[in-house]
Formats: structure tokens, sequence, C-alpha cells
């Protein structure tokens, strides 16, 4: 019976997709039961909108669309659901909609430019988000909310994009976020109240881009990465509130007038890295109420400025720096006593170099620094 209700819904489906060749054309289909399958096809229909709900357990939807200010719209309601809308023009604007348990997989493609994307995925059990677009003015955007298990992949190439990952109350979460070949593009991945989360997020070949992570208020094992590669007035911020045993990472590679930020709040056990070669590039590690922290620097050119703060107890800070014309500042305050002691190790090499160090509080402070 499951069989041929899947089969009578598909060939219903392409029989209405069939007069959507012309312009002006509308598909609208509901469906409720489980093991539902529906295929749509528009090919050069201008403002055509395809509008599909489904009810059910297993059930699947499939979207393609050739065509100019194109509408689609997909909502799924149950467990073990699939969706995929793929989208070829301009000025296209796609949703998929999920909601249930199970395991949920939605997965848009778009070519073309001021394409929006969106994926809602909430109260399932595993659930994976991809989306796909080539062009510029685009808009990407995933939301995953009290799962089991949350996935988002989005991957944008051209410029003046923007691209969304916002991960609430799931048990563990993963967004992955990648911007390829342009400028002006701005990434961002919101993380809160998961109990472990992973973040990464590559910026590549372009300038004016804005990266942004942000981990608040989870358990343990929080992981932030961001990658900016061969650009100008780059700007990567990576923020991180309460857990243990967190890391964030920002690298930097081939720029100028960049800028990266790593601030960590209430967090113990946990390590902030920042990476950058250029110059005229500034690297802030700032945290805060913490105890057995790490900041670890490194750049590499001229005209570099690196800033660690630390509060707390039990803390470590390095610094390198390599070139011309550099400046680096540490302040560390809070406890320190012997054999767990607060740390600098502040190295500059090559010259007109300037070192500050300051650490306030408790005994037993080690600062090492050295210029050459």
């Amino acid at each position: 019976m499951h069989a041929q209700k899947a089969l009578l819904s598909v060939a219903v489906l392409f029989a209405i997709s069939g007069s959507a060749l012309a312009d002006n054309s509308t598909v609208n289909t509901n469906q409720n039961g489980s093991g539902n399958r529906l295929v749509s096809t528009q090919v050069s229909a201008d403002r055509s909108s395809v509008t599909i709900n489904q009810t059910g357990a297993n059930n699947g939807a499939d979207v393609q669309q050739t065509a100019n200010r194109s509408q689609v719209g997909v909502n799924q309601t149950g467990s073990q659901n699939s969706a995929v809308a793929r989208q070829d023009g301009d000025r296209n604007n796609s949703s998929i909609t999920q909601v249930g348990n199970g395991a949920q997989n939605a997965t848009i493609a778009q070519d073309g430019y001021r394409n929006v994307a969106s994926i809602g995925q909430n109260y399932s059990v595993n659930t994976g988000a991809t989306i796909n677009q080539g062009g510029w003015s685009n808009n990407a955007s995933a939301v995953q909310n009290g799962n089991l298990n949350s996935a988002a992949n989005l991957t944008q190439s051209g410029i003046s994009n923007q691209a969304s990952s916002n991960q609430q109350g799931n048990v563990s979460s993963q967004a992955t976020l990648n911007q390829n070949g342009g400028f002006n593009n701005n990434g961002s991945v919101t993380q809160t109240g998961n109990t472990s989360a992973g973040a990464s997020l590559t910026q590549t070949w372009g300038s004016n881009n804005q990266a942004s992570i942000s981990q608040q208020y989870t358990v343990a094992n929080n992981t932030a990465s961001i990658e900016q590669n061969y650009g100008a007035t780059n700007q990567a911020s990576v923020s991180q509130a309460g857990g243990w045993n967190n890391s964030a990472s920002v690298k930097q590679n081939g720029g100028m007038f960049n800028n990266a930020n790593v601030n960590q709040l209430s967090v113990a056990e946990s390590s902030a890295n920042i990476r950058q070669n250029g110059v005229n590039n500034s690297a802030n590690a700032n945290q805060s109420y913490g105890y057995a922290l790490k900041s670890d620097i490194a750049q590499d050119g001229s005209n570099l400025t690196a800033n660690t703060v630390q509060t707390g107890s039990y803390n470590e800070a390095s610094l390198l720096q390599t070139g011309y014309n550099n400046s680096a500042n540490v302040n560390q305050s809070g406890i320190g006593l012997a054999g767990q002691s607060n740390v600098v190790a502040l190295t500059q090499a090559n010259s007109n170099q300037t070192a500050n160090v300051v650490q306030t509080g408790g005994a037993g402070n080690t600062a090492i620094v050295t210029q050459r």
C-alpha cells in the first residue's frame, strides 16, 4: 500500500509539474502518512512557486527549478524525513522546515545571485543541513534547536554573501561554514546551551570579510576555528562563555590590516590560539575569570600588535613576533602559587620591537622576555 501511495504521489505531482513549464506556474501539494515521495521539476518557469507539506514518517521531497524569481517551500513534520531543493537563476528563495524525531536531512543548492536559502530543524534525533550557493548577494541560514545531534554545512562562492548557523539546546552540535573567492562576505556561527559544540569558519581570497563564532553556556569540549586567507581588512572574532576544555583559534594568512579577537569568559582548562602573517595586523586574546588557561599568539611581519589579558589563576601566556616595528602587551592578574604560577613567555625577533608585561596578584609568577 505504501509503495502504491508513493508511486501515485509521484505520478500526480509530475502531472501537475508538467503544466509548470510556462510562466507564472504554481505547484501546491499536501501529504499525510508515511513513505511518500514528491518530485517537482520546473523548467524556464518565471515567477514559479512550489509548496510541499508532508506529515508523517519516511517522507521525501525533491524540487528542481530552472527559473527566475522562483519560490520553494518544503515543510515536513514527523520522523526520518528528507528534502532537497535545487535552483538555477536569480532572486530565488528556498526554505525547508523539518520538525519531529528520528533523522532529518535537508539540502539546498542555488546557483545565481540574490538567492536566499533557509533550513530549520527542530526536536529531532539526528539532523543534517546543507546549503551550497554560488554568485553574489546571497543569504544562507540554518537553525537547529533541541536536537540530539545537529550538523550544518554552508558553502558560498562569490561576493557580498551572508551565511549564518544557529544551534541552540542540542546535545552535540557541529557547524562548518566556507566562503570562497570573494569580499564583503559575512559568516557567523552561534551556538548556545549545547552540551558540546564545534564550529569551523573559513574565508579565502577576499577582503573586508567578517567572521564570528559565539559559543555560550555550553558544558565542555567546545572547539571554534576561524581561518581567513589572502585578504585585507578582515575581521575575525571568537567568543566562548562557560564550560571547560574549550579551544579557540584564529588564523589570518597573507594579508594586511586584519584583526583577530578571542574572548573567553568563565572557562577552565581552555586555550586561545592566534596566528597571523602580514603587515599592520592586530591580535587580541582576553581570558577572564577562569583558571588553567593558555594563550598563544604568533605573528610574522611588520607593524604588528599583540595583546593578551588573563584574569584568574594558573594561567600561561605565550607571544612570538618576528619582523619589524612590532609591539606586544601582556597583563596577568590573579592567583599565582609556587608550582602553579602564572607564566609569561614573550619573544621578539629583529628590530624596533616593544614589549610590556604586567603581573599582579599572588606569588610565584614568572615572566620571560626575549628580544633578539
